[in-house]
């Protein structure tokens, strides 16, 4: 009976530690206890006989279709089921389950469902589902010398009289009662005896059914004793030694050093009781797996911690799990690798499309300053027109492959609001007027004075959604209503107007990509759709959201919120501003060289244009070698700013501008390219530029931009 005990102890033991819970179930009452883990899993008291229908009611009530048949299986002769499912816990907390349950040890000869059986739960960790081990056979303990390890049986003869006096004979009453006490002793160990029989066995069979393999090692003597799934997780022959070099030999020749050193830590005086550790086994066959070993250190004597230790635990077959994570990590890596190339997709995308809307763009404007028949003028107006409205399109479809490529950034600054507000409504003016509609711009109350956010994005999103209005809107007028919303720290613009509205069954999917508020190929009002959905996903990285509210036929209000930052000042709006900076720029007059280096002959043409017109000298070069080569002849043109396209051939701006930088030169270097994204102007500045431009090239912004850095270049000679 004690090596019983013993087995029981090892093997409960050796659950814990691999945190797996088992539930007795006794199928002629219809009941089941569960021991602490399981329990715990299930959420059901702890050491009480509960109705299976507690169990059942645990259950997910969407997994407890798939589990109505095999939930009764089991009570059938030699039947066995797996499953995952999730049980829900008083507190609302769901988790996830692997059990296996088994139906064994009928003790009613002849009869047709077995008396009792059990069921092994434990949390479903990872992907890689619960480990497949087979029929279930109960396996037997062997020494790892190969020898049996023999119970000793409990003696149904009373124990002999120490006694020197003879007893005296007891009456015929008593000596019956006397051997009905002694049966009925022998009695009540056989039954303790069958019990912990019946509970290793139902221990072993939980251990083995979640594919663990259970181990127990005498520090003192070195011997061992291994579960047959041990055995067979290691694939050699039960019973074989493996002690010393034997075991090590089974080991990884990569994982000895680290095995070792865990083994010599847990076995020393004062260690930690527990231990874990993940290596690699190679079987006979030359095949690796990967396990995890978990145990603890026993010590039987309480008087002597250092006597009579005992190193138990479990060991378990892991590969599909390792396998499962090497794959995700591939995933990840090939994802990274996609990301990187949609990265540069985008960027190639935007310099290929941009470059060329530069020169029909600025060859547009140049042709119509050289023209005065006005229908000569009014073509050049549509192609400039219908230019810029391709670029819008382009620009939407960039923006959002950024989006989604994760590669748009959001930049705060601190910006004036009723000033942005004014140039807003500058700018939309011209188009308002256009349609004869008037633009009204109404503050709902204080607002702050300053702002930290993205202007570029909120322009961005506020320039689509007046777009929009007037757009939809053929009488009646378009609003602005900007309002702050103190409990909120956001500021809320409303854009109102009187146009034809939108159906309530096209509100659902407004701002989803590609949709059009009419669809139809007969629809009056041109777009891709785009602008909306941008405009929520910005408005939404600006800590806010955009939303709508519609009548068909009578008009809309879009709603943009944004997260204005930190504390803020209050103050009357004023109406009054006026912010074009395009004013002032018109007459800078230049003075001084620039050199323009750009591969594509028209945007050199296009770039020396405006720096000429605005009383500049221009001298160019197609790419970065021979822009060096230039700078550093024995007779240098006396260049003060250069303009530098950052993709050409031979050599890009990039490298031409680290090796400037590298050889002492101090002329200020604008960037020009067709990247528009903040990492892109972090990259040229890191590569040695002042300043970054993009393209479509802006004239007046580019002659004020060469024109800030010649004055900057004075005044530092």
């Amino acid at each position: 009976m004690q090596q019983a005990k013993l087995s029981d102890e090892r093997l409960r033991l050796a659950l814990s530690l691999a945190d797996v819970g088992v539930v007795d179930i006794d199928y002629r009452s219809d009941t089941a206890v569960a021991d602490p883990k399981a329990a715990e899993l299930f959420d059901v008291p702890l050491g009480q006989t509960l109705s299976r229908s507690v169990l059942w009611n645990r259950i997910h009530p969407e997994d407890r279709a798939k589990l109505e048949v095999a939930w009764e299986e089991p009570s059938l002769r030699d039947s066995e089921f797996s499953a995952e499912f999730r049980v829900v816990h008083d507190n609302g907390e769901v988790r996830r389950l692997c059990v296996r349950e088994k139906a064994f040890a009928s003790t009613t000869p002849g009869a047709d469902r077995n008396d009792f059986g059990v069921l092994v739960v434990r949390d479903q960790p990872s992907a890689a589902g619960l480990v497949e081990t087979g029929a279930i056979q109960l396996p037997q303990h062997r020494v790892a010398d190969g020898s049996h390890r023999v119970n000793r049986s409990v003696s149904s003869d009373p124990p002999d009289s120490q006694s020197d006096e003879k007893p005296s004979v007891p009456a015929e009453s008593e000596f019956f009662q006397r051997a009905h006490q002694i049966e009925d002793t022998n009695r009540k160990l056989r039954e303790t005896l069958q019990k912990l029989r019946e509970s290793e066995s139902r221990l072993l069979m939980a251990a083995e059914t979640t594919g663990f393999g259970t181990y127990e090692y005498n520090i003192e003597t070195q011997q061992s004793v291994w579960s047959s799934q041990l055995y067979r997780i290691f694939g050699i022959d039960e019973g074989t030694p493996l002690i010393g070099s034997k075991l090590l030999n089974h080991i990884h020749e990569k994982d000895r050093d680290r095995f070792l050193r865990l083994y010599h830590k847990a076995i020393q005086p004062g260690a930690s009781e527990r231990h874990s550790i993940q290596f690699r086994i190679v079987r006979p066959d030359g095949e690796v797996r990967w396990v995890v070993d978990s145990g603890r250190v026993l010590c039987d004597n309480a008087d002597d911690p250092q006597k009579s230790r005992r190193l138990i635990g479990t060991l378990q077959d892991i590969t599909e799990q390792k396998d499962f994570e090497q794959s995700l990590k591939r995933a990840r890596r090939v994802a990274e690798a996609a990301n990187r190339s949609r990265g540069e997709f985008l960027a190639n995308m935007s310099h290929e499309i941009r470059t060329p809307m530069t020169a029909i763009l600025g060859h547009a404007d140049i042709l119509k300053d050289h023209l005065r028949d006005p229908d000569n003028v009014q073509a050049v107006e549509t192609i400039r027109r219908n230019g810029a409205y391709l670029l819008e399109i382009i620009n939407d479809i960039l923006d959002l492959s950024k989006i989604d490529a994760g590669k748009l950034e959001i930049e705060q600054e601190r910006i004036q609001l009723d000033s942005l507000v004014a140039d807003i409504r500058s700018l939309m003016d011209v188009r308002a007027k256009e349609k004869g509609l008037p633009l009204l711009v109404e503050f709902a109350g204080l607002i702050p004075e300053i702002i930290e956010t993205d202007a570029v994005r909120l322009r961005q999103i506020l320039l689509n959604l007046l777009g929009n209005a007037i757009k939809f809107t053929d009488r009646g007028k378009v609003r602005l209503v900007v309002r702050y919303l103190g409990d909120k720290n956001q500021v809320q613009f409303d854009v109102i107007d009187t146009g034809i509205g939108i159906s309530p069954d096209i509100l659902q999917t407004l701002f989803q990509p590609f949709q059009q508020a009419d669809n139809s190929s007969t629809r009056s009002f041109g777009g891709t759709g785009l602008g909306l959905a941008i405009s929520r996903r910005l408005a939404q990285a600006l800590g806010g959201d955009v939303t709508v509210q519609s009548k068909f036929g009578h008009g809309s209000t879009f709603s943009l919120t944004i997260h204005v930052g930190g504390s803020v000042k209050l103050v009357e709006p004023r109406l009054d501003i006026s912010n074009d900076p395009e004013t002032s720029m018109q007459h800078i007059e230049l003075d001084g060289t620039v050199l323009v280096v750009d591969d594509r002959r028209d945007i050199r043409f296009l770039a020396q244009h405006f720096i000429e017109k605005a009383g500049g000298t221009v001298v160019t070069a197609t790419n970065g070698q021979e822009a060096i080569e230039l700078l550093q002849s024995t007779d240098p043109p006396p260049v003060q700013v250069i303009v530098m396209d950052m993709q050409m051939p031979v050599m890009d701006g990039y490298d031409a501008a680290r090796h400037l930088r590298e050889h002492g030169c101090q002329l200020p270097i604008i960037a020009l390219t067709a990247n528009a994204m903040k990492s892109d102007r972090q990259e040229c500045l890191d590569a040695g530029c002042t300043d970054y431009s993009t393209k479509p090239l802006d004239g007046v912004k580019l002659v004020a931009m060469i024109d800030r850095w010649m004055g900057t270049l004075h005044s530092t000679t």
